[in-house]
């Protein structure tokens, strides 16, 4: 399987991510992948794709903040994907990859994505 080499980078000007995939400058405009002309692509600010999806099935970012029910207490944990050591992980807490489920509720750039939703 190769991996697939995904970025994103958060464009303050307008506000929104702008993407990098296999040598591609994009981002999504109402749902749809738009070529890459005038916006630029930070790498001091890289996220990196973590191929993993939620329980949704939307692809998760460094950065990305996640909930996650634990199996045994049925506690409910908000943590932020980070990269540390070589590995994907839920705010020091699990390596993200052990993590069976999980959904995705926002991420550092735009706060909680629920919020929004809530009037």
């Amino acid at each position: 399987m190769i991996r697939e080499n995904k970025f994103r980078s958060w464009n303050q000007e307008v506000g929104y991510f702008v993407y990098f995939c296999n040598g591609e400058y994009f981002y999504y405009s109402f749902g749809k992948k738009m070529e890459l002309s005038g916006l630029s692509f930070s790498w001091d600010n890289a996220e990196q794709y973590t191929e993993r999806a939620d329980d949704n099935g939307k692809e998760t970012f460094e950065g990305d903040t996640i909930r996650i029910e634990d199996d045994f207490s049925e506690d409910i944990f908000e943590k932020q994907i980070i990269f540390k050591d070589g590995c994907f992980l839920a705010s020091e807490s699990g390596v993200l990859c052990h993590i069976s489920y999980f959904e995705i509720i926002g991420n550092i750039h735009e706060g909680d994505l629920n919020e929004s939703n809530k009037d």
